[in-house]
C-alpha cells in the first residue's frame, strides 16, 4: 500500500508499523502523498503526528488511603503500563539534544511512575523540603514504563500509539497517561484511540485533564472510555520570603532550597539590553536576552512574567522576585534560582523600596513549610541515627547528629512531651484531666487563615504552660468510656475485645454519645434544618479551693447555646460541679463553631461548640452524607460543550521520585540533581487515579475498565463548591476514595458496543467510526443511541440560552455486592432542577444482576449551573451519580 504511493522509497518512508493490537503505521509523507493514501480503499484514516504536552510523600494519606490499609493478594500482580518520560519511541527521529534510550532524562515520568506503584522510601525528601515517607498506592503492583515524551521534542502521537499497541500486548490491567493536547475528534486523538483499543482489551485508561481549566471546554482527555483526572491540593504549602534591606519582610509561594545570601536588587525595566536593541518594554518581563548582562550580574531582578527566572538566569542574575497577580497563589513553583512570588500589592511596595534608596539590596530565604498542625511538626530539627544518611539514598555520604522532618509524627511527640510536663506537676491526674488541661488551655487558632476551623486544628495550638494550671478538668474514667461504648453499640463479646476484660452493657451505662464527659460540645444533622440537644458535664476543681466561675458564650448567628447554672462555685481542691448546655443551631451549608468558656478571672477554660450539616462521626468520617448537602459534580460527554473530568486526586505540591539524569527544574545553569522532586497539576493527579484503579483491580481482575471508572466516580468523596468555585468543571465527581471503590455496591458497566452507539450517536459513521475502532463496527438504527443514552454514572443536560428543558436518561446498573439486596433512589436536588426516578426501588437476587431504570430531568436554567444528585442505597453502599444542568 505505501509503496503504491511513495514507490522506490518506501522502506525509508515507514518509520514505524502497530501490528500488536491494532493495524496501521508511521511514514514520512508529502501533502500529495497523504491524500493519495487517505483516499485508497482500506485506509481508514491519515492524520499527521502532533506533539501533545506533559500536563507527588502525604497525598495517599491525604485521601484516606493508609499505608496500611487492607491489601489483596493478587495486587502484586497487577500492571500499571506508564506512558511517559521513561523501552523507549523514536519513531519520527529525535533532536539530538534528546537522550537515545530508555532513561528517564526529564524526571516526569519517574515521578508518575514511583506515585502510582513506588516501594516506601523513608525520609524522602527535595534537598530538606516535604520531607517524609514516600511510596506509592499500589507498592506491591509491577510498573511496564513506557518512553514517549522527550524534553526537547516532546510527546509525538506516532510514539503514543505505538506505546498503546505494545502496552495492550504486553498484557497490562491498567494504563496511565499524564499528558494531553487540545480538544479534538476522536478519530484525531491518539490517546482516545489508544485508550478505546485498552477498553475493547479490559485495560483502564487513566488520563490527566490538563492544567488550562476549569472554564467550559477547557479539559484535555473527554473519551467516555477513558478516566479523566482533575488535581487538588493537599495539605501543604512552601512560602519564600524575601527581606529588603530596610528590614521589611514580603513573603510569596515558591519553592526556594538555596542558601541565604543578600543581593543588590534592580527592577528589570531599569536594566535593559540596549546592545541588542531591548527597551524597558520588554526587559521588565525579563524576556529572553532582554536584560543587560553587566547590570544584573549578581544581583536580584523584579521579573512581571512567571519564565523570568529561567530567562534572569542566563543573563547572570542571582535571584528573581516575580511581581504580578497571576492566579498561582495555591501551589509554588520550583526555579532554578533564588525565586519568590509576589502580590501586586507587594511587589509595588518593592518597588518604592528601591527607588528610595541608592545601594538598595535584599535577601531571599530558603523556603517555608508554614504549620497545619496544632502541634509543632513541620521542619523539626531532632536527633538523627549516625547509622544511616541524610536521604538513606545510595551515593549520599552525609552522615548527621540531628536531622529535619515534617509530619504528625513530629506534632505527636510535641504533644506527648507537653503531657508529661503537665504530668510531672500532677502524678496522680488521669489521662483524660491532663487531656483536658492541654485540650482547654490550648491556643485559638483563625478560622479565616484555617478555613475547614476546627475540623482542621481542633481545640487550638497547645500551649503546656498553661495547661499546668487549667483551673477546672473534664475528667473521665474506664467506666465513662465503657458507657460510651455501650451507647455506640458494643456490648458482650465486641465490648470485651476492647476492654479486655467482663464490662457489661446495662441500662445505667448506656450513656449517649454526646454524654462523655468531653471538653467539647458537637451536633450534626444529615440535611440542613433545626437541630438541639442537651450535653451533660461534670467539672473538677484544680485550681484555688475556694473559688467562682461565671460562664460565657461565643456563638455565630444561627447558634443559641444556654448553660445552666451559669456560674459553679468550688470550696475544695476536687470537688465537683455539674452543668448542663442545651445547643440550638440552624444548620447550613457551613459549620457553625462557637465556644463555652469558664472564667475565675484567673483562669479561661475554654471548650469548642459547633454545629454542622451533613457531617455524622462515624467510620467513614460523613462522606455519604455531605452529598446531601454539597450535590455532586458530573461529566458531560459532547466535546462541543463544557466538559467537567470524571474525578479529582491529588495533584499540587506532590513529592515523589525524580530522575538523576536532569535537574530540579531542567532549565540551563541548574545544576541541583535530586532522587525527588516536588511539581503539580494534573499529571500528577493522574497517576493517582491510575493507582486506584489498579487497586480496585486487585481485588476485582475480571472487571471492565467501565465498571472499575464506575466503582471510583460513585464512591468519591464530595467536594465543595464554595471553595472550589467552578465546581464541577473543576473537580468532576469528587475526590477518590480507593477503600470505598473496592466495595460500590453498584456499578454502570458499559463495553464495546455501547461506545459504538455512542460515537454513532455523535454522527459518526462507518468511515470515522473505523478511525476509532479499527473495525467493521458500522452505525444502524440498533446502534444509533444518542449521546445521554450511554450507560454511563452521570447526567447532564444543557441548553444554549435560558429557559426550561427537560431530558430522559435510561440507565443500567450491576449489582456487585450482596446478592440479595434491595435499593431505594433518594434525590437532592435545588430548587429549578426537578428529577424523578422510574422505578425509585430495585431488587436484586444475584451478583451480577442487571437492574435498569429511567431518570426523568426537567431544568430551568438561568445563569448560574444547577447542580443534583441521585443516590441509590441499600443501608450499606450508597452509589451516587451526579446531576447537572447548564447553559452551554
Amino acid at each position: 500500500m505505501l509503496q503504491q504511493v511513495t514507490g522506490s522509497r518506501a522502506s525509508k518512508s515507514l518509520l514505524w508499523s502497530y501490528k500488536r493490537s491494532f493495524n496501521g503505521f508511521v511514514a514520512k509523507l508529502t501533502e500529495d502523498e497523504k491524500n493519495q493514501l487517505s483516499r485508497m480503499e482500506g485506509v481508514v484514516s491519515v492524520f499527521p503526528s502532533e506533539n501533545k504536552e506533559l500536563h507527588t510523600t502525604r497525598s495517599w494519606d491525604f485521601i484516606g488511603f493508609p499505608q496500611d490499609v487492607k491489601r489483596a493478594p493478587l495486587e502484586s500482580d497487577v500492571i500499571v503500563g506508564m506512558l511517559d518520560t521513561a523501552k523507549y519511541y523514536d519513531i519520527r527521529g529525535r533532536d539530538t539534544q534528546d537522550e537515545q534510550s530508555a532513561r528517564d532524562t526529564d524526571g516526569h515520568g519517574t515521578h508518575t511512575a514511583s506515585t502510582v506503584g513506588g516501594r516506601s522510601v523513608n525520609n524522602a525528601s527535595l534537598l530538606g523540603f516535604a520531607k517524609g515517607t514516600a511510596r506509592g498506592g499500589v507498592p506491591s503492583a509491577r510498573i511496564a514504563v513506557y518512553k514517549i515524551c522527550f524534553p526537547t521534542s516532546g510527546c509525538s502521537d506516532a510514539d503514543i500509539l505505538a506505546a498503546f499497541d505494545d502496552a495492550i500486548a504486553d498484557g497490562v490491567d491498567i494504563i496511565s497517561i499524564s499528558l494531553g493536547g487540545n480538544i479534538k475528534d476522536y478519530f484525531k486523538d491518539s490517546i482516545a484511540i489508544g485508550a478505546f483499543h485498552s477498553m475493547k482489551n479490559g485495560i483502564l485508561t487513566s488520563n490527566s485533564a490538563g492544567n488550562r481549566g476549569p472554564e467550559l471546554g477547557s479539559i484535555a482527555n473527554l473519551s467516555p472510555w477513558s478516566l479523566s483526572v482533575a488535581a487538588s491540593s493537599i495539605d501543604r504549602k512552601f512560602l519564600t520570603q524575601i527581606v529588603l534591606g530596610n528590614n521589611k519582610t514580603y513573603e510569596g509561594p515558591a519553592i526556594n532550597t538555596f542558601n541565604d545570601v543578600i543581593h543588590p536588587i534592580v527592577y528589570g525595566a531599569s536594566v535593559p539590553n540596549t546592545k541588542k536593541g531591548f527597551t524597558s518594554a520588554s526587559s521588565r518581563y525579563c524576556v529572553p536576552d532582554s536584560l543587560d548582562p553587566t547590570l544584573v550580574q549578581n544581583k536580584i531582578v523584579i521579573c512581571e512574567d512567571l519564565d523570568g527566572p529561567e530567562n534572569a538566569l542566563l543573563s547572570g542574575a542571582s535571584g528573581v522576585v516575580i511581581d504580578g497577580d497571576f492566579g498561582y497563589e495555591d501551589f509554588a513553583f520550583n526555579y532554578p534560582l533564588p525565586t519568590t512570588y509576589l502580590s501586586s500589592k507587594d511587589g509595588n511596595d518593592v518597588l518604592s523600596y528601591i527607588n528610595s534608596t541608592k545601594t538598595p539590596s535584599a535577601n531571599i530565604l530558603k523556603s517555608i513549610e508554614p504549620p497545619d498542625l496544632t502541634a509543632p511538626g513541620v521542619h523539626i530539627l531532632a536527633a538523627w541515627s549516625q547509622g544511616t544518611t541524610v536521604t538513606g539514598v545510595e551515593g549520599d555520604t552525609r552522615v548527621v547528629p540531628f536531622n529535619v522532618l515534617s509530619g504528625t509524627s513530629m506534632a505527636c511527640p510535641h504533644a506527648s512531651g507537653a503531657a508529661a510536663y503537665v504530668k510531672s506537676f500532677h502524678p496522680t491526674w488521669s489521662p483524660a484531666a491532663i487531656k483536658s488541661a492541654l485540650m482547654t488551655t490550648a491556643a485559638p487558632m483563625s478560622p479565616t487563615k484555617n478555613t475547614d476551623a476546627e475540623f482542621a486544628y481542633g481545640s487550638g495550638h497547645i500551649d503546656p504552660l498553661k495547661a499546668v494550671d487549667p483551673g477546672l478538668v473534664y475528667d473521665a474514667g474506664e467506666q465513662d468510656f465503657v458507657s460510651f461504648l455501650c451507647g455506640q453499640g458494643y456490648k458482650g463479646t465486641i465490648l470485651g475485645i476492647v476492654t479486655g476484660d467482663s464490662s457489661a452493657c446495662s441500662a445505667t451505662t448506656n450513656a449517649t454519645v454526646w454524654d462523655l464527659n468531653y471538653p467539647s460540645f458537637a451536633l450534626s444533622a444529615k440535611q440542613p434544618g433545626s437541630i438541639s440537644r442537651s450535653f451533660n458535664r461534670t467539672v473538677t476543681n484544680v485550681g484555688a479551693a475556694d473559688s467562682s466561675y461565671q460562664v460565657n458564650v461565643v456563638a455565630p448567628s444561627g447558634l443559641v447555646v444556654k448553660v445552666n447554672p451559669s456560674s459553679l462555685s468550688f470550696k475544695a481542691v476536687g470537688e465537683k460541679q455539674s452543668f448542663v448546655v442545651t445547643v440550638d443551631a440552624t444548620i447550613g451549608l457551613k459549620a457553625l463553631s462557637g465556644s463555652l468558656v469558664w472564667s475565675d478571672g484567673v483562669h479561661k477554660i475554654r471548650s469548642l461548640a459547633s454545629g454542622a450539616s451533613g457531617v455524622v462521626i462515624d467510620d467513614d468520617f460523613g462522606y455519604e452524607d455531605l452529598a446531601f448537602s454539597f450535590p455532586l459534580p458530573t461529566t458531560y460527554l459532547s466535546s462541543k460543550d463544557g466538559n467537567a473530568p470524571d474525578l479529582t486526586a491529588p495533584g499540587v505540591d506532590i513529592l515523589a521520585a525524580w530522575s538523576l539524569a536532569t535537574t530540579v527544574t531542567g532549565e540551563e545553569g541548574d545544576t541541583r540533581v535530586v532522587p525527588f522532586n516536588i511539581i503539580f497539576g494534573t499529571s500528577m493527579s493522574c497517576p493517582h487515579a491510575s493507582g486506584a484503579a489498579a487497586y480496585v483491580k486487585s481485588f476485582h481482575p475480571t472487571w471492565s475498565p467501565a465498571a472499575i471508572k464506575s466503582a471510583l466516580m460513585t464512591t468519591a468523596a464530595p467536594m465543595s463548591p464554595t471553595k472550589n468555585t467552578d465546581a464541577e468543571f473543576a473537580y468532576g465527581s469528587g475526590h477518590i476514595n480507593p477503600s470505598k471503590a473496592v466495595d460500590p455496591g453498584l456499578v454502570y458497566d458499559a463495553g464495546e458496543q455501547d461506545f459504538v452507539s455512542f460515537l454513532c450517536g455523535q454522527g459518526y459513521n462507518a468511515t470515522t467510526l473505523k478511525m476509532v475502532t479499527s473495525d467493521s463496527s458500522a452505525c444502524s438504527a440498533a446502534t444509533n443511541a444518542t449521546v445521554w443514552d450511554l450507560n454511563y454514572p452521570s447526567f447532564a443536560l444543557s441548553a444554549k440560552q435560558s429557559g426550561s428543558i427537560s431530558r430522559t436518561f435510561t440507565r443500567t446498573v450491576t449489582n456487585v455486592g450482596a446478592s440479595d439486596s434491595s435499593y431505594q433512589a433518594t434525590v437532592v436536588a435545588p430548587s429549578g432542577l426537578v428529577v424523578k426516578v422510574n422505578p425509585s426501588s430495585l431488587a436484586f437476587k444475584a451478583v451480577g444482576e442487571k437492574q435498569s431504570f429511567v431518570v426523568t430531568v426537567d431544568a430551568t436554567i438561568g445563569s448560574d449551573m444547577l447542580s443534583g444528585s441521585l443516590v441509590w442505597s441499600d443501608g450499606v453502599h450508597k452509589v451516587t451519580s451526579p446531576i447537572v444542568a447548564f447553559l452551554s
